[in-house]
């Protein structure tokens, strides 16, 4: 058994799903009661979008499995299709059970966040921490996700000054996080040059590393196997193709999801978000509000506020969806980010366009698409036929109109990213950006010819 596990692991690891979901039904067949089969089949069965299919045959193994992992399984897989009411009743099961508590913080955690409610999750995950005494430094980052849409960044900066002096310094791997968590908290406090110095010396220290042969990734790193989502994509462009037939709602598909469109003909097995641009003269605060009275979405709360980018999440899915406003200028279409205080984020420009609903093949749905899609993802991606795994399309689209210093900080907080990760070639076109920007360019010369030739 040891040697299919790691083979399933293998296959989540390199995104091969249905490979995984293969590798693991059997052993759920004949094993349903050993811990690590059972968290490995949950995974997969999320991953391969086929959570309803392992939920009806968790149900017929329930005889062989103990209460708390089948309650745990069968709420997350509750959580993953959309019934967050099915998850809690099944947490509410273990609430009073003492052998179950772990499992009951981890699940009000997961429900909390499912509904986007972020003062109820941090509370959650506050008192998962305190009923646990002695908990996983991983949960840490994930709580300062949550205070950061609240805002509460300086209190996140504390705790990591307060941490980085008890950490030893033998543990590289927790003290490069908290250091990519303050550049992260500086960045949604509007500090871009604080956020910036930290990230790009952070990653010049993990270049070096690599430089001399080290491997980039801490040790121990835990799985972080992608999650598919092309079914929940179907079920957004079929709530946005009502609301467009409906109520003539006036929104464009473009970026990520309209290249998915264009050069596959079908969705990303891996996109995390929707992409609606809002056409002019209509507001994103309007279409927003449409599209929250609908019922079927949400705002979710970013932790730096990008003005007229705006982020909303499609209720039954848990998909994000982003909302970017154009505004015309002659023969061109301009949307601008600019936080509150009235600092520009961002700003970049596309041809002008106009909307036709095309009866999708791939999609089965009538969408509404640009009348020229290679035109505005011309403008958006340069050369868009193939696929570029290096390209960020948030700093190096070809259409923005001028280099800021949120972009200066965005580039390097996600250059450490890349490099902790191992993505050597995505770290170079980072570092190649970041220089293009001016910044530190003697530095990113060296991190550039220090890093090794394998990219991926």
């Amino acid at each position: 058994m040891p040697d299919a596990i790691a083979q399933a692991l293998t296959h989540l690891r390199d995104g091969q799903h249905a490979a995984a979901w293969a590798d693991l039904l059997p052993l759920v067949a004949r094993h349903p009661n050993r811990h690590r089969v059972l968290e490995l089949f949950v995974q997969a069965s999320v991953c391969a979008e086929r959570h309803e299919e392992a939920a009806a045959l968790l149900r017929g193994l329930r005889d062989r499995i103990a209460t708390v992992p089948y309650t745990t399984a069968q709420a997350g897989l509750a959580l993953c299709g959309g019934d967050v009411e099915a998850a809690r009743e099944l947490a509410i099961t273990l609430e009073n059970k003492p052998e179950a508590v772990a499992a009951y913080l981890d699940l009000a955690v997961g429900i909390a966040q499912r509904m986007g409610d972020a003062d109820t999750t941090v509370t959650w995950l506050r008192e998962r921490e305190r009923r646990i005494g002695t908990f996983p430094f991983a949960w840490l980052p994930v709580r300062w996700i949550e205070q950061g849409r609240l805002g509460q960044h300086d209190a996140i900066l504390a705790e990591i000054d307060a941490l980085e002096a008890q950490i030893p310094a033998a543990r590289v791997g927790e003290r490069r996080s908290l250091r990519l968590h303050r550049a992260m908290a500086l960045h949604n406090s509007v500090r871009f040059a604080d956020a910036l110095a930290t990230a790009v010396a952070l990653a010049d220290e993990i270049a070096a590393e690599a430089a001399e042969g080290a491997s980039p990734a801490p040790d121990g790193a835990p799985l972080v196997a992608r999650i598919g989502t092309r079914l929940r994509q179907a079920q957004v462009a079929a709530d946005v193709e009502r609301l467009v037939l409906t109520q003539g709602l006036p929104v464009a598909v473009h970026a990520g999801t309209l290249l998915a469109l264009t050069r596959e003909g079908g969705f990303f097995p891996f996109d995390q978000d929707f992409d609606l641009a809002v056409l002019p003269p209509a507001s994103s605060a309007a279409v927003a509000k449409s599209l929250v009275d609908s019922g079927l979405f949400r705002l979710d709360r970013p932790a730096l506020d990008t003005g007229s980018f705006r982020n909303l999440v499609h209720r039954r899915t848990g998909l994000a969806v982003d909302l970017t406003e154009y505004r015309r200028d002659g023969d061109r279409f301009i949307s601008e980010w600019r936080h509150p205080s009235g600092v520009l984020l961002r700003r970049s420009a596309v041809p002008a366009f106009s909307v036709r609903l095309v009866d999708h093949a791939g999609v089965g749905r009538r969408l509404p698409l640009p009348d020229d899609p290679a035109a505005l993802l011309r403008a958006t991606y340069g050369a868009w036929e193939r696929p570029d795994p290096a390209f960020d399309t948030l700093v190096s689209a070809p259409n923005v109109m001028e280099e800021t210093d949120y972009l200066r900080s965005v580039a390097a907080i996600r250059l450490a990213e890349a490099l902790s990760a191992g993505r050597t070639a995505l770290a170079r076109h980072l570092a190649t950006r970041l220089r293009a920007f001016g910044v530190a360019s003697d530095r990113l010369s060296g991190l550039c010819a220090g890093l090794n030739d394998g990219d991926r």
